[in-house]
Protein backbone atom coordinates (compact mmCIF):
# COMPACT_ATOMS: atom_id res chain seq x y z
CA UNK A 1 0.00 0.00 0.00
CA UNK A 2 1.32 3.52 -0.99
CA UNK A 3 0.34 6.13 1.63
CA UNK A 4 1.33 9.18 0.05
CA UNK A 5 2.73 10.96 -3.24
CA UNK A 6 6.21 12.17 -3.05
CA UNK A 7 6.39 13.87 -6.55
CA UNK A 8 3.18 16.36 -7.14
CA UNK A 9 2.47 19.28 -9.55
CA UNK A 10 0.11 21.90 -9.96
CA UNK A 11 -1.01 23.22 -13.41
CA UNK A 12 0.88 26.15 -12.69
CA UNK A 13 2.58 27.89 -9.29
CA UNK A 14 0.22 28.83 -6.64
CA UNK A 15 -0.18 30.32 -3.41
CA UNK A 16 -2.76 29.05 -1.64
CA UNK A 17 -5.19 31.55 0.10
CA UNK A 18 -8.53 29.31 0.57
CA UNK A 19 -9.76 26.23 0.32
CA UNK A 20 -13.10 24.21 0.72
CA UNK A 21 -13.95 20.70 0.57
CA UNK A 22 -17.56 18.98 -0.11
CA UNK A 23 -16.96 15.67 2.26
CA UNK A 24 -16.89 13.54 -0.45
CA UNK A 25 -13.55 14.50 -2.17
CA UNK A 26 -14.01 17.41 -4.47
CA UNK A 27 -11.47 20.39 -3.17
CA UNK A 28 -11.99 23.89 -4.77
CA UNK A 29 -8.08 25.86 -4.13
CA UNK A 30 -8.18 29.61 -4.68
CA UNK A 31 -5.07 31.50 -4.80
CA UNK A 32 -5.65 35.01 -5.94
CA UNK A 33 -6.04 34.09 -9.85
CA UNK A 34 -7.78 36.57 -12.24
CA UNK A 35 -8.92 33.68 -14.09
CA UNK A 36 -8.86 30.09 -12.68
CA UNK A 37 -9.25 27.99 -9.49
CA UNK A 38 -7.96 24.76 -8.65
CA UNK A 39 -10.51 22.09 -8.38
CA UNK A 40 -9.39 18.14 -7.15
CA UNK A 41 -12.23 15.24 -7.46
CA UNK A 42 -10.17 13.23 -5.63
CA UNK A 43 -9.43 14.43 -1.98
CA UNK A 44 -6.81 16.43 -3.59
CA UNK A 45 -4.50 14.49 -4.96
CA UNK A 46 -4.86 15.56 -9.01
CA UNK A 47 -5.62 18.92 -10.01
CA UNK A 48 -7.58 20.97 -12.77
CA UNK A 49 -7.69 24.41 -13.39
CA UNK A 50 -11.55 25.96 -13.64
CA UNK A 51 -12.87 29.60 -14.60
CA UNK A 52 -13.96 30.75 -12.07
CA UNK A 53 -16.11 33.69 -13.75
CA UNK A 54 -15.43 36.44 -11.33
CA UNK A 55 -14.40 39.93 -12.25
CA UNK A 56 -10.69 39.83 -9.79
CA UNK A 57 -8.57 37.69 -8.06
CA UNK A 58 -9.07 37.76 -4.89
CA UNK A 59 -11.07 34.95 -4.78
CA UNK A 60 -12.91 32.93 -1.52
CA UNK A 61 -14.18 30.01 -1.40
CA UNK A 62 -16.98 27.89 0.57
CA UNK A 63 -18.74 25.15 0.70
CA UNK A 64 -23.07 25.39 1.42
CA UNK A 65 -25.96 23.91 1.16
CA UNK A 66 -24.91 21.55 -1.94
CA UNK A 67 -22.53 23.73 -3.80
CA UNK A 68 -19.25 25.29 -3.87
CA UNK A 69 -19.60 29.44 -3.41
CA UNK A 70 -17.13 31.59 -5.09
CA UNK A 71 -16.72 35.67 -4.19
CA UNK A 72 -14.80 38.82 -5.44
CA UNK A 73 -15.09 41.88 -5.71
CA UNK A 74 -13.97 44.28 -8.56
CA UNK A 75 -10.99 46.35 -7.55
CA UNK A 76 -11.94 49.82 -9.00
CA UNK A 77 -14.54 52.40 -7.33
CA UNK A 78 -16.74 53.32 -10.08
CA UNK A 79 -20.43 52.94 -9.30
CA UNK A 80 -20.91 49.99 -11.52
CA UNK A 81 -18.27 47.70 -10.00
CA UNK A 82 -19.47 44.93 -7.38
CA UNK A 83 -18.95 42.29 -5.05
CA UNK A 84 -19.82 39.42 -7.70
CA UNK A 85 -20.10 35.43 -6.64
CA UNK A 86 -20.44 32.20 -9.07
CA UNK A 87 -21.14 28.43 -7.93
CA UNK A 88 -21.16 25.07 -9.17
CA UNK A 89 -22.21 21.23 -7.22
CA UNK A 90 -19.35 19.67 -8.97
CA UNK A 91 -16.83 22.23 -9.15
CA UNK A 92 -16.59 21.34 -13.12
CA UNK A 93 -18.47 24.47 -14.05
CA UNK A 94 -19.18 27.89 -12.26
CA UNK A 95 -22.37 29.60 -12.99
CA UNK A 96 -22.30 33.70 -12.44
CA UNK A 97 -24.23 34.13 -9.16
CA UNK A 98 -25.31 37.51 -7.42
CA UNK A 99 -23.91 41.06 -7.39
CA UNK A 100 -23.69 43.59 -4.92
CA UNK A 101 -22.81 47.39 -5.99
CA UNK A 102 -19.78 49.00 -4.18
CA UNK A 103 -19.53 51.90 -2.08
CA UNK A 104 -16.91 54.23 -3.73
CA UNK A 105 -14.07 51.53 -2.30
CA UNK A 106 -11.16 49.54 -3.87
CA UNK A 107 -12.05 46.57 -2.40
CA UNK A 108 -8.37 44.87 -3.17
CA UNK A 109 -7.58 43.02 -0.22
CA UNK A 110 -8.13 38.92 -0.32
CA UNK A 111 -11.80 37.25 0.80
CA UNK A 112 -12.56 35.37 3.46
CA UNK A 113 -15.58 33.52 3.44
CA UNK A 114 -17.36 31.31 6.56
CA UNK A 115 -20.29 29.63 7.11
CA UNK A 116 -23.01 28.47 9.79
CA UNK A 117 -24.39 25.92 7.55
CA UNK A 118 -27.31 28.00 6.93
CA UNK A 119 -25.68 30.93 5.23
CA UNK A 120 -21.98 32.34 4.38
CA UNK A 121 -20.66 35.74 5.17
CA UNK A 122 -18.07 37.16 2.54
CA UNK A 123 -15.48 39.66 4.10
CA UNK A 124 -13.34 41.70 1.59
CA UNK A 125 -10.76 43.95 2.79
CA UNK A 126 -8.38 47.42 1.20
CA UNK A 127 -5.67 49.15 1.64
CA UNK A 128 -7.70 51.80 3.21
CA UNK A 129 -8.97 49.26 6.10
CA UNK A 130 -12.41 49.23 5.09
CA UNK A 131 -13.90 45.81 4.77
CA UNK A 132 -16.95 44.66 2.55
CA UNK A 133 -19.19 42.42 4.66
CA UNK A 134 -21.67 40.41 2.18
CA UNK A 135 -24.22 36.79 3.60
CA UNK A 136 -25.72 34.90 0.98
CA UNK A 137 -27.30 31.23 1.26
CA UNK A 138 -26.76 30.39 -2.19
CA UNK A 139 -24.39 32.81 -4.05
CA UNK A 140 -27.58 33.79 -6.04
CA UNK A 141 -29.22 36.70 -3.60
CA UNK A 142 -26.33 38.72 -1.51
CA UNK A 143 -27.15 41.41 1.06
CA UNK A 144 -24.89 43.45 2.35
CA UNK A 145 -24.16 44.13 5.57
CA UNK A 146 -22.91 47.14 8.01
CA UNK A 147 -19.94 46.79 10.21
CA UNK A 148 -18.57 49.89 12.86
CA UNK A 149 -16.00 51.47 10.95
CA UNK A 150 -12.33 50.46 11.95
CA UNK A 151 -9.30 49.67 10.27
CA UNK A 152 -9.92 45.70 9.75
CA UNK A 153 -7.05 46.16 6.81
CA UNK A 154 -6.28 44.66 3.40
CA UNK A 155 -6.30 41.05 4.56
CA UNK A 156 -8.86 39.74 7.17
CA UNK A 157 -10.03 36.56 8.04
CA UNK A 158 -14.02 35.77 9.33
CA UNK A 159 -14.46 32.73 11.37
CA UNK A 160 -17.95 31.56 12.90
CA UNK A 161 -17.98 29.81 16.12
CA UNK A 162 -21.69 28.00 16.94
CA UNK A 163 -21.31 28.25 20.62
CA UNK A 164 -21.53 31.87 20.76
CA UNK A 165 -25.22 32.07 19.43
CA UNK A 166 -25.55 35.61 18.65
CA UNK A 167 -21.52 36.41 19.10
CA UNK A 168 -20.96 33.55 16.37
CA UNK A 169 -19.15 35.81 14.13
CA UNK A 170 -15.83 37.09 14.50
CA UNK A 171 -14.26 39.35 11.91
CA UNK A 172 -10.29 38.94 12.42
CA UNK A 173 -8.37 42.14 11.30
CA UNK A 174 -5.13 42.11 10.05
CA UNK A 175 -1.87 44.57 8.98
CA UNK A 176 -0.89 44.84 12.41
CA UNK A 177 -3.78 46.24 14.41
CA UNK A 178 -6.17 43.84 16.99
CA UNK A 179 -9.29 45.70 16.09
CA UNK A 180 -12.08 43.14 15.26
CA UNK A 181 -15.94 42.93 14.73
CA UNK A 182 -18.05 40.09 16.45
CA UNK A 183 -21.49 40.11 15.73
CA UNK A 184 -24.41 40.64 17.71
CA UNK A 185 -27.42 38.95 16.07
CA UNK A 186 -26.59 35.16 14.66
CA UNK A 187 -27.81 36.49 10.88
CA UNK A 188 -24.79 38.64 10.54
CA UNK A 189 -26.82 41.67 10.45
CA UNK A 190 -25.22 43.59 13.14
CA UNK A 191 -21.89 44.36 14.40
CA UNK A 192 -19.70 45.30 17.86
CA UNK A 193 -16.22 46.42 17.86
CA UNK A 194 -14.06 44.04 20.26
CA UNK A 195 -10.65 44.04 20.77
CA UNK A 196 -8.01 41.04 20.16
CA UNK A 197 -5.49 40.03 22.11
CA UNK A 198 -2.77 39.93 19.20
CA UNK A 199 -2.84 41.32 16.08
CA UNK A 200 -4.17 39.15 12.95
CA UNK A 201 -1.08 39.23 10.48
CA UNK A 202 -0.13 37.93 7.53
CA UNK A 203 2.28 35.74 9.48
CA UNK A 204 -1.02 34.66 11.95
CA UNK A 205 -3.24 31.66 12.21
CA UNK A 206 -6.88 31.83 12.92
CA UNK A 207 -9.38 29.28 13.20
CA UNK A 208 -13.01 27.70 15.14
CA UNK A 209 -13.72 24.70 16.10
CA UNK A 210 -14.94 22.65 19.61
CA UNK A 211 -16.80 25.94 20.84
CA UNK A 212 -13.50 28.43 20.44
CA UNK A 213 -12.27 31.06 18.63
CA UNK A 214 -8.53 30.44 17.85
CA UNK A 215 -5.60 32.97 16.71
CA UNK A 216 -1.65 31.59 16.95
CA UNK A 217 1.18 33.59 16.71
CA UNK A 218 5.20 32.18 16.34
CA UNK A 219 4.86 31.82 20.32
CA UNK A 220 1.13 31.84 21.49
CA UNK A 221 -2.08 30.58 21.01
CA UNK A 222 -5.11 32.80 21.69
CA UNK A 223 -8.36 30.95 22.59
CA UNK A 224 -11.85 32.52 23.52
CA UNK A 225 -15.31 30.46 23.78
CA UNK A 226 -16.94 34.31 22.73
CA UNK A 227 -14.69 36.58 20.76
CA UNK A 228 -15.21 39.30 23.51
CA UNK A 229 -12.13 41.82 24.60
CA UNK A 230 -10.56 40.26 27.36
CA UNK A 231 -12.28 36.86 26.90
CA UNK A 232 -8.99 35.26 25.66
CA UNK A 233 -7.22 32.74 27.23
CA UNK A 234 -2.98 32.87 26.18
CA UNK A 235 -1.68 29.59 25.93
CA UNK A 236 2.40 29.21 25.14
CA UNK A 237 2.87 27.88 21.76
CA UNK A 238 5.02 24.10 22.62
CA UNK A 239 7.76 24.52 20.04
CA UNK A 240 8.39 21.26 18.00
CA UNK A 241 12.36 20.88 18.78
CA UNK A 242 14.60 23.02 16.23
CA UNK A 243 16.55 20.05 15.02
CA UNK A 244 18.22 20.08 11.25
CA UNK A 245 14.59 17.95 10.08
CA UNK A 246 11.87 19.98 12.29
CA UNK A 247 9.95 23.07 12.05
CA UNK A 248 10.92 25.20 15.37
CA UNK A 249 7.51 27.15 15.85
CA UNK A 250 4.81 24.31 14.88
CA UNK A 251 4.42 26.11 11.25
CA UNK A 252 2.05 28.79 12.76
CA UNK A 253 3.19 31.09 9.56
CA UNK A 254 -0.04 32.38 7.56
CA UNK A 255 -3.54 32.76 7.91
CA UNK A 256 -4.44 28.87 6.88
CA UNK A 257 -1.65 27.25 9.46
CA UNK A 258 -4.62 26.50 11.53
CA UNK A 259 -7.59 24.59 10.37
CA UNK A 260 -10.06 22.52 11.77
CA UNK A 261 -10.92 19.23 10.16
CA UNK A 262 -14.71 18.79 12.08
CA UNK A 263 -13.16 16.75 14.95
CA UNK A 264 -9.51 18.46 16.11
CA UNK A 265 -6.96 21.10 14.95
CA UNK A 266 -4.69 20.68 12.48
CA UNK A 267 -1.51 22.98 13.04
CA UNK A 268 0.47 23.27 9.54
CA UNK A 269 4.12 22.99 8.82
CA UNK A 270 6.26 25.73 7.27
CA UNK A 271 9.82 25.49 5.88
CA UNK A 272 11.43 27.24 8.71
CA UNK A 273 13.47 30.81 8.12
CA UNK A 274 16.23 29.14 10.32
CA UNK A 275 17.21 27.07 7.03
CA UNK A 276 16.14 23.81 7.80
CA UNK A 277 13.05 22.31 6.80
CA UNK A 278 10.01 21.71 8.53
CA UNK A 279 9.18 18.10 8.64
CA UNK A 280 5.96 17.51 11.21
CA UNK A 281 2.98 19.71 11.66
CA UNK A 282 0.69 18.79 14.92
CA UNK A 283 -2.82 18.71 15.87
CA UNK A 284 -4.57 18.92 19.28
CA UNK A 285 -8.26 19.28 20.62
CA UNK A 286 -7.58 21.70 23.10
CA UNK A 287 -4.07 23.24 22.59
CA UNK A 288 -2.56 22.12 25.73
CA UNK A 289 -2.25 18.34 24.77
CA UNK A 290 -0.40 17.81 21.42
CA UNK A 291 0.31 15.19 18.79
CA UNK A 292 2.92 15.12 16.13
CA UNK A 293 3.02 13.74 12.78
CA UNK A 294 6.47 13.50 10.40
CA UNK A 295 6.28 14.51 6.90
CA UNK A 296 9.14 14.70 5.00
CA UNK A 297 13.17 14.74 6.45
CA UNK A 298 14.78 17.33 4.64
CA UNK A 299 17.39 20.98 4.71
CA UNK A 300 16.20 23.91 2.72
CA UNK A 301 18.91 26.60 2.73
CA UNK A 302 17.42 30.20 2.96
CA UNK A 303 14.14 29.03 1.86
CA UNK A 304 12.55 32.13 3.24
CA UNK A 305 9.34 32.57 1.73
CA UNK A 306 7.70 29.01 1.04
CA UNK A 307 5.19 27.70 3.29
CA UNK A 308 3.46 24.18 2.96
CA UNK A 309 0.51 24.30 5.26
CA UNK A 310 -1.16 21.32 6.18
CA UNK A 311 -5.07 21.52 4.90
CA UNK A 312 -6.92 18.79 5.72
CA UNK A 313 -9.61 16.98 3.23
CA UNK A 314 -11.27 13.97 5.57
CA UNK A 315 -8.52 11.53 5.74
CA UNK A 316 -6.02 13.15 3.17
CA UNK A 317 -3.75 15.83 4.07
CA UNK A 318 -2.85 18.30 1.47
CA UNK A 319 0.13 19.79 2.43
CA UNK A 320 0.26 23.15 -0.51
CA UNK A 321 2.51 26.47 -0.62
CA UNK A 322 0.44 28.98 1.16
CA UNK A 323 2.79 31.91 1.81
CA UNK A 324 2.54 34.81 4.21
CA UNK A 325 4.99 36.36 1.77
CA UNK A 326 4.98 36.24 -2.01
CA UNK A 327 5.91 33.11 -2.42
CA UNK A 328 4.54 30.55 -4.87
CA UNK A 329 5.54 27.18 -5.78
CA UNK A 330 3.82 24.47 -8.74
CA UNK A 331 4.73 21.36 -6.35
CA UNK A 332 2.94 20.08 -3.27
CA UNK A 333 2.60 16.79 -1.24
CA UNK A 334 -0.36 14.60 -0.63
CA UNK A 335 -1.30 12.07 1.65
CA UNK A 336 -4.12 9.72 2.00
CA UNK A 337 -4.59 9.16 5.15
CA UNK A 338 -2.56 11.65 7.63
CA UNK A 339 -3.76 9.45 10.99
CA UNK A 340 -1.75 6.23 9.93
CA UNK A 341 0.71 5.56 12.39
CA UNK A 342 4.50 5.96 10.60
CA UNK A 343 3.57 7.37 7.61
CA UNK A 344 5.80 9.52 5.45
CA UNK A 345 5.13 10.98 2.59
CA UNK A 346 7.47 13.74 0.93
CA UNK A 347 8.69 15.73 -2.05
CA UNK A 348 11.46 15.09 -4.27
CA UNK A 349 10.99 17.93 -6.88
CA UNK A 350 12.38 21.57 -7.41
CA UNK A 351 10.08 24.61 -5.44
CA UNK A 352 10.14 27.14 -8.17
CA UNK A 353 10.42 30.46 -6.26
CA UNK A 354 10.43 33.13 -9.10
CA UNK A 355 10.56 36.25 -6.03
CA UNK A 356 13.45 34.94 -4.35
CA UNK A 357 16.23 35.54 -7.36
CA UNK A 358 18.65 37.07 -5.23
CA UNK A 359 19.20 34.35 -2.74
CA UNK A 360 18.39 31.53 -5.80
CA UNK A 361 15.04 30.42 -7.04
CA UNK A 362 15.67 27.22 -7.09
CA UNK A 363 15.78 24.13 -4.04
CA UNK A 364 15.76 20.49 -4.51
CA UNK A 365 13.55 18.83 -1.83
CA UNK A 366 14.13 15.30 -1.43
CA UNK A 367 11.63 12.83 0.39
CA UNK A 368 9.83 9.60 0.18
CA UNK A 369 6.94 7.68 0.99
CA UNK A 370 6.11 5.09 2.87
CA UNK A 371 5.17 1.87 1.19
CA UNK A 372 4.09 -1.25 2.52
Amino acid sequence: MVHGEGISIFPNAVNVQGYAHNGTGTVVVVYNDATYVLVSTDYGRTWSKIAHNLPGANVGVVWLSGRFILASAATTTTSSDSVKCSYSTTGATFTAGGTVVLDGVAYTGNTSIATDGTRAIICIGSSSGATKVVSTTDGVTLTSRTVPSAPYGTDPKILYNASAGANGWLICASGGVTTAARSTVADGSAWEVVTLPANFANTSGAASGLGLFVIGTLTNFYTSTNGATGSWSNIGNPQIPSTANTSGTAGIAGKLSINFDGTRFVLGTGLSLSGSGGSQFMYTTDFRQFTTRQIIPQSISNQTNLYLTALPAGNAMMFLPASPSSGSSTSYIWSANWLTSSEYVGSSVQFSMPALTSIGAQRIVFGYVRVD
